[in-house]
This record gives structure tokens, sequence and C-alpha cells, in this order.
């Protein structure tokens, strides 16, 4: 029976192996395929059921020699329905040095040679799962093959037939004979190569044992466009009877990209199984590898490496390792979609030009008709091919078809690559080859209705399957030095592609200015708008940067001054409860450029940033005594203001303006400030100072303004205030009715 996904039967791949410290079970031949005719199916039609098989020595390669075998057992993959059902069942057991079914079609002489090893009751469950029988006679195993016969007689019965797990791979594997009458067959007429898989039962002879039971690459056909490292999955079983510990593991690339790393494993337990990760294993160079995992020898040193099979290309992507099909895949008689999973992580643009399928041989696929879909993440078709007719010529080879499309960008997706299967009512059809791997990311293909939608993972059962796809490469940005094509004018660009590749071509203002395998290159200075690009080779790919455009700027933040004078520096009088507001000009708006913009507040004597306000006026009533300066910054893009608690500590493109200077004077210190202390021309000038009646108010600015003037005895009461509205430029006030002594005046701008 082909492989059917519509039913996603769970099929076992790989030599499998249950664990328990006592007993350990061995399924060979590994299941690859099903079947509903080579064992009791439960239905009237197999009242009785002869068969023989034989298993190969290297499929057995996990028994020891001389163990003895206690149980024997078959697989459903689906269940008998509405069941359960069974009858009576005779198993027979014989060692042999024969590679193939060599057995007579004479059950008589058949069983003439074999041990009987069981005589008793046979259930078919009405749920899939193993079906295993307690030998009455221990049978030793020896080393070789092992014939396997069965000899059934059902007494009840089910409708719909269970289905074993099987193995198609050797050729009339399988002799036997069933009949729907009590009458077994004395002659065995068919033979196919579909095996039941049987489980093989025994003590654990093991103390040191371990086994390396799968490994994959993350693909056969890995594309090293998109990525040029990929992570490595292994699993490891302690097959022994106790717990293991400080076991290395070992993973060597020999071919394209030579490595080898190790891995420990602290504890095993035993019967448990390990997944290790491997991370970053290289796929930068082009061509064939092969990846080995290996553990120390033991007690059992067959089992202690598996390889996985790489070609690394650079326009091409699949999961299948070379060319050899394991069976096929389809949906039988009804229609349906199937698709291989892939992410794209790059930023280059990245176009699915062509789908390929690598078509089984059986001839009912001829005729049938299938179509190529480009799915994204929900299923949701974004490209196809024309319908595809499966020609007789195109059974056991691979074929490429173009999509209609071909040039959507999937950069940065994760998109499905498959075909829609065309109903065929009359003749089931599998028209998709697959290959078994001892390790299938079940996440790697998935299901879709006949117009798409919701992804359903087939899971490992199916192994891979061997779709393929071939990539085409567009523009991308190349990383550098700018910020958003802006750069500080007179500095060095750095170009900075990303690396891995095995030659770089960069390119300035449409000249070749380097190439070789370089990822970088530095021009400078720039003083001009200047354009750059690049191209990467890889392999026999070639991808062409966009072109970007630099152009240099200059950030200037110009020269400010206190409003209304030309000073840059000032005292105040701090902790007194009265705010000291400092606004602050430009001396020339029309020079100011760049992006962004701030104030800065910094200590005086070491740099570091007190505040960065928006704007002003500045208010430094709350700080301490002390001497701080008020600058202007410009800038384009990010200089480190975000975490620079210096000013030392920007860097980039920017400019401070000149200081304003502030000294911060506190308590007694402020008693001996008059207007004496600040030069005249200041925004405001107070005279006649010292005296008697009338003192006047000038304002120095060129524009009216709206102020509040209060008056403070040194002791901070308060015995003038009043807003001033649009004023131009003097007030007059008469303190002929104000006591002799020192007063403190304060004009705010409001």
């Amino acid at each position: 029976m082909t492989k059917k996904l519509l039913t996603l039967l769970t099929l076992i791949l790989g030599l499998i192996m249950g664990y328990s410290q006592a007993e350990l079970t061995t399924t060979a031949p590994s299941a690859n395929s099903t079947t509903g005719l080579r064992a009791p199916n439960g239905t009237t039609a197999h009242t009785t059921v002869r068969g023989v098989i034989i298993v190969t020595a290297a499929e057995l390669a996990d028994i020891p020699n001389g163990t003895t075998i206690s149980k024997l057992g078959f697989i459903l993959s689906a269940a008998a329905t509405p069941g359960p059902s069974g009858g009576n069942i005779q198993m027979y057991l014989q060692n042999t040095a024969d590679v193939t079914n060599l057995k007579s079609t004479t059950w008589s002489t058949v069983i003439s040679t074999m041990t009987s090893v069981y005589n008793g009751s046979y259930t078919i469950p009405s749920v899939a799962g193993s079906v295993d029988v307690t030998l009455t006679t221990p049978f030793i195993y020896t080393g070789g093959s092992i014939y396997v016969a069965y000899d059934y007689l059902g007494s009840s019965f089910t409708t719909t037939g269970g289905i074993y797990s099987a193995n198609n791979s050797l050729s009339s594997a399988w002799k036997g004979d069933v009949s729907a009458t009590t009458t077994p067959p004395a002659t065995l007429t068919q033979s196919s190569s579909f095996r039941p898989s049987i489980r093989f039962s025994y003590d654990n002879p093991f103390t040191n044992e371990l086994a390396v039971t799968g490994i994959a690459g993350e693909k056969g056909v890995f594309n090293n466009t998109i990525s040029q490292n990929q992570i490595v999955t292994t699993l490891i079983k302690n097959t022994s009877s106790g717990t293991l510990t400080n076991i290395p593991v070992t993973l060597t690339i020999t071919g394209a990209n030579p490595y080898t790393t190790t891995q420990s494993i602290p504890t095993i337990n035993a019967g448990e199984t390990i997944t290790l990760l491997f991370p970053n294993v290289p796929t930068i160079n082009l061509g064939a590898q092969t990846i080995t995992v290996s553990i120390p020898s033991d007690e059992n040193p067959a089992n202690n490496s598996l390889t996985f099979n790489q070609d690394i290309q650079c326009n091409k992507i699949g999961y299948a390792q070379g060319t050899t099909q394991s069976n096929g895949v389809g949906f039988n008689t009804i229609g349906g979609v199937i698709g291989v999973k892939h992410v794209i992580p790059n930023t280059i643009e990245t176009h699915v030009k062509t789908v390929s399928n690598y078509f089984p041989v059986a001839t009912s696929n001829s005729g049938n008709t299938i179509k190529g879909l480009l799915l994204d993440t929900n299923g949701v078709k974004i490209d196809s091919t024309e319908v595809i007719t499966i020609t007789p010529a195109m059974l056991g080879t691979k074929q490429d078809f173009d999509f209609i499309n071909g040039g959507i960008n999937v950069a940065g997706q994760t998109i499905y690559v498959g075909f829609r299967q065309v109903a065929n009512t009359t003749t089931g059809y599998f028209p998709f080859a697959n290959q078994n791997n001892s390790y299938v990311d079940p996440n790697a293909a998935a299901t879709f209705g006949l117009n798409g939608g919701v992804p359903n993972p087939v899971g490992s059962g199916l192994g891979y399957l061997m779709i393929e796809a071939t990539f085409t490469f567009g523009g991308f940005d190349v990383a550098n030095s700018s910020t958003n094509g802006t750069i500080c004018s007179n500095s060095t660009l750095n170009i900075t592609p990303i690396s891995g590749y095995s030659n770089y071509e960069f390119f300035i203002n449409g000249s070749s200015v380097q190439n070789g395998p370089s990822a970088t290159y530095t021009t400078g200075p720039i003083t001009a708008t200047t354009t750059f690009n690049v191209n990467i080779t890889n392999g026999s790919c070639v991808l062409s940067s966009n072109t970007t455009t630099i152009n240099p700027v200059t950030a200037e933040a110009g020269m400010v001054q206190i409003s209304g004078t030309t000073d840059t520096s000032t005292t105040i009088c701090v902790g007194e409860g009265i705010d000291d507001l400092i606004d602050v000009e430009f001396v020339d708006v029309g020079v100011l450029n760049g992006e962004n913009y701030t104030w800065i507040i910094t200590d005086q004597a070491t740099g570091n940033i007190l505040a960065t306000p928006a704007t002003g006026p500045f208010n430094l009533e709350a700080a301490p005594p002390g001497n701080c300066d008020i600058w202007y910054l410009r800038y384009y893009g990010d200089i480190g203001l975000g975490s620079a608690t210096n000013v030392s500590q920007l860097s980039g493109c920017f400019d401070l303006s000149n200081p304003i200077s502030v000294t911060r004077l506190s308590g007694t210190d402020c008693d001996a400030l008059n207007t004496n202390n600040f030069s005249n021309n200041q925004i405001f000038n107070v005279y006649p100072n010292p005296t008697s009646n009338i003192i006047n108010i000038e304002y120095l600015g060129l524009k009216t303004l709206d102020v509040n003037i209060t008056i403070n005895t040194v002791l901070g009461n308060e015995v003038f205030t009043k807003k001033y509205e649009k004023i131009q430029n003097h007030i007059s006030l008469n303190f002929d009715s104000y006591p002799n002594g020192t007063l403190k005046w304060k004009t705010i701008n409001t």
C-alpha cells in the first residue's frame, strides 16, 4: 500500500527501539509504508492468513548475537473498526544466512525447518499501536537474517480492516496467501515487496551501550545565500540497563565546509532519548558535504554514528539528500495541496522562480494533473505554475516548473512551496516522491485545502518530500557608517556588506574601486554627494546591491547669548524661592543646521550632563550653588545622547554652540549682589543705585515685553510686585515711601 497523505498515517521511520532497563525492542524492517493485505486485518476476507517474510541481518543490526528473543509483535498504523477482532495465530522463527526470501511456496515446506515459538490468541485492537505476543518457546538469535512466518485463523471480524506499518524496500520479501474460508491455503500464491514490520523484544544485555538514532541538517539542499550556517539535530539513546554519564558527542563535516565540534551529555538515563542541537554549523562554501555525528565505541559500535548528506547551493533549496526516492506520496483518489516549508530570514530581495518535483516511477501517476503553488505562512496562494499533465517521460525523474509571476519578494517571510493534486476518483495516484531519514523535522511539510488555508503539518511519518525550489535575488541595502544616507562632511564612509561570500566588488560613483575577497571598504573624506553599490559573488550567483546615495552634511549650532544682550555669562541667586529664569537667544538663526536639536546643561568643571531641556527659558532656582554651562546642540542621527553622561561621550555628526556660563550663588553670598555686579549691557539697566527716591529700570532689548517686577528685602520679604504689559524700554519707580536699606529686585519676562 502506498502512503496516503489524506489519512496522515503515522509511519515509523528508521530502526526503532523502545527501551527500558529490563527489555529492549527492535522494530525491523524499518517502516517506510503501510499494508492492509500482508498481515491479518480482521475482516472476513482474512479469515485465514499465511505468510513468511525475511528480515535481513542489516535490519537486525541492533540485536546482539546470542540474544534470546522473548516477544514478537506487529504495529497497527490504523486500527480495525469497529473492532476489536481476532482469532488464533501460530508464529515461527528461523535463523538464516539468506539475504532475500528463498522460502518455498509450499506451506508445509516453509515451516519444516522453522521453530514454532507461539500458538495462541491474537487480538486486532480498535486503536492503533503495537500488538505483541509472548513467545512460549524463546528463540536464540545467531546474528544473521531471520525468517518470520505466521499462520492465522480468524474467529471474530470487523468491517474495516486494520493497517500495519510495513516496508517495501526488498523485492518479494513477503510470500503468502489469504482466504475468506476457514481452510488455510496450502500453497502461497502471492508475493510482494511489502512486509509488515515486526517488533522483536529481548532482555537487555547492555551495561554500556548508546546509539545515535537520528541526524538531520536543516536541509539536504541548503541555500547559503539566505543563511550561512545551520542547526544540526541529532538523537542519542541510552540502550543500556543503567544510567550513563559524561558522554561526548562529536559532529564532523567533511567536504565543502570542514568542521568539528563536540558536546557532552552530563547524564542520560536508561531508556532515555536526548535531542542535541548543534548550532552555527557552517555552510559558507558551496558544494557537497557529509555531516557525521558519532559517540565513543561501546558494546555495540555498529550504531555509534549516523551521517547526513548535504549539497550547499546558492540558488536552490530543498530537503532531499540526492536523487534516491523512497516512495510515492499523494492524496490517492481525492485532491489536496501539499508544500514544504522554508523560512527566508535574509533581507536580500528573494524571488521563488521555479518549483521542482521528483516523480515516482508508478505508472498510475501518468496522465494525471497537478499544479505548482507558492503559499505564504497562512496558506494564502501568492503564485502558481501552469497546470501540469504528468507524462510517462516524467516518471522517475526530477522536473522543474516555472511560476507564472516568479518575481514576488518573499524575503523575511515563511513560505510553502508545493503542488495541488487534482482528484482522480477512478484510480488513486501518488505523484510526489519522498525520502526516508533517521530524523525528520515534523514541521518540514504541511497539507492544505484545495484553495489553501491553515497549514496542517504532516509530522515525521512521511519522511522528507523531494520538492525543491529555485530562487533569484534582487537588490539589497548594504550596511554603512552613514545615518540614513547622511554623513558628516569630511569624514570617512565604511561600507560593510554581509560577510561569508567568496568575492566582493565595490563601486564608488559607478566605478569599480575594489574587487576581491574582502567584505569591507572605506572611502573618504566625503565632501560631495557620493553613490556606492556592491556586487557579491556566491558561487554561480552574483548578488547586486541597491545603489546607495550618501550626502555629506554639516551640523551647525551657531552662537548664543543671553536674550536682549551680547552676554554669554550671568550670576544668579538660588534657593531663595524666587524662580531664576535664564532666556537665551541665537546670534544668527540662519546658520543653524542639523535634523535634531536640544539644549544641554553641563557642570562647568567636569562636563557632566545635568539636563537636556528641549527649550528655554531655563529655571535654575532649584539647583545647588555652583557653576554650569548652557549649550545648544544640533546633530544628525544617533550621537549617543540617550546614554551619555558627559559631553565627551557624544560621537557622530553634531555641533555645540558656545556656552552660556552661569554662576549660582546662595545664602549670604547673595547679600552683596546689586546691579553693579553685572555689566551695564545686561538686558535691564537699573539706575541710580543707590537712590533716595526714584529708580529707573531701562530695557535694552529690541522687542516689547510683558514683565513682572518684584522687590524684596534681603530677608525675602516682598515689598513691591507689579505686572507691566508691552513695555518698550523704560519704567520709573518711586521709593519715597520705603524704609532705608538694601532691596533686591527681579524682573521676569512673562
